[in-house]
Order: structure tokens, then C-alpha cells, then sequence
């Protein structure tokens, strides 16, 4: 959290590149959906979009999850909001039907219902885990014990290639992958100016048009 702001420090976003390849290298899906920091402690959990917006209201039945799943324990999570089509496939036209809605019927919310895919935690009782390299921070992810119908914690995979894993994506016609070194040293480290934002050591690959594969990097903080 930022002490002059009071909400989240912001994640980074994304940038051109390709997807790596050899061994060394953890995998997750990349989902097509809303970025969202959740917050859970002695008050009601809160979910902020990537600039800083309380966007809770919007999203009642995942902050419902997190009061259930967590009851009270301090956390800071990093997750992608999502609504699933017919095919189970992420939609973010749908989505976007409850983005901005403050007070969601309850048909809207049975007809575009929303789930949050928990990738990362930055925070446990207090204690930063930015500094923990990635796997570990995969392993404090499980133990948390996030299991409820509108949160998931979706799978990683180790010891395969890029192009590979791209290809899977296109195949299930996901957005692409995102990809964290498991080096012992590399670790979601902050920035060198304090709530700037936060680099997670976690480039992502997003399906488009040949040539054009996504990767991330340290970005420079967004603009206010």
C-alpha cells in the first residue's frame, strides 16, 4: 500500500516483445478481463482497478468471496476480474457490461457473472512478499486456501517453452500467457521510487496477429 495514497501500489502494464524460450521459466494463462488489486483486513475487503479506482461495488459477489474465504486475514492479491461466456471461454464484452455499474441488478449479475483469478500475493498479514521469488510467492498463494466458486487460482506450468505455451493459448482461445522467471534471485521486486509502481518479474504474451506477440517490463509509473 502507499502511504501518501492509501490504495495499492499500481501494477505494471505491458509491452512489445516475444515469448521466451528454453527451460527456467513458469507459465500462467493470461485472461482477458479487468486487472484488480484486492485488499482484505479488518474492514470489507476492496478491489481497485490498475489506477487506483475503488471499483468494489461494481463486482458484490467477488468482494462477498473474499469476506468468505479470508474472513479478516490481511492480505494484498493481484488477480484479473473475468466473465466467462457460454463456451467458458473469458469475454470481455461481457464484462464490460458490469464495469462501471455501481449497484448491479441482480439479473445483470446472474447474466454477466464475474470471477476473480487470483496470479499473485504481495502482501500476507502484513508482511511484504515482494521480495520472496516467484515460486515461493506461487506457494503462499496455495496456502492461502482460496477456494470459492468466484475465486480461482489458476495453474502455472514449468519446464516448457514460449512458443509452445502461445500456441496452447490460440488453442483455447485465451488472450495469451504470462511468463516469471523461477530463478532463485528474481523476485517481484519495487521500484527504486516509492509508489511508483511494482515490477512483478512477470512478462506476458498476449495472442495477435503475427508479429506482435506482448510481453512486459519495468514500465515508468503511470502518468496521474
Amino acid at each position: 500500500m502507499s502511504a501518501a495514497t492509501g490504495k495499492p501500489v499500481p501494477p505494471m502494464l505491458a509491452t512489445l516483445g516475444h515469448p521466451p524460450t528454453g527451460e527456467r521459466w513458469a507459465f500462467e494463462s493470461k485472461w482477458d478481463g479487468q486487472r484488480a488489486i484486492a485488499t482484505t483486513g479488518s474492514t470489507p475487503p476492496k478491489l481497485w482497478s490498475r489506477n487506483g479506482n475503488n471499483i468494489s461495488a461494481s463486482f458484490p459477489e467477488i468482494v462477498d468471496a473474499l469476506s468468505a474465504v479470508l474472513d479478516h486475514r490481511e492480505t494484498v492479491l493481484d488477480g484479473e476480474i473475468v466473465a466467462l461466456g457460454p463456451d467458458g471461454v473469458p469475454s470481455f464484452s461481457r464484462l464490460q457490461r458490469r464495469m462501471h455499474v455501481l449497484k448491479p441488478t441482480a439479473q445483470l449479475r446472474n447474466d454477466a457473472l464475474t470471477t476473480y483469478y487470483v496470479f499473485d500475493v504481495l502482501d500476507i498479514d502484513g508482511t511484504s512478499t515482494t521480495d520472496l521469488p516467484y515460486l515461493e510467492r506461487r506457494e503462499a498463494l496455495a496456502n492461502l486456501s482460496l477456494e470459492h466458486p468466484r475465486i480461482k487460482v489458476p495453474p502455472h506450468w514449468l519446464n516448457v517453452d514460449g512458443p509452445t505455451m502461445l500456441e496452447v493459448a490460440r488453442t483455447h482461445h485465451l488472450e495469451g500467457q504470462r511468463h516469471a522467471s523461477t530463478q532463485p534471485h528474481k523476485t517481484a521486486r519495487p521500484p527504486s521510487k516509492a509508489g511508483s509502481g511494482l515490477c512483478r518479474s512477470k512478462p506476458k504474451i498476449a495472442v495477435r496477429p503475427p508479429g506482435s506477440e506482448m510481453t512486459s517490463k519495468c514500465d515508468p509509473p503511470p502518468s496521474r
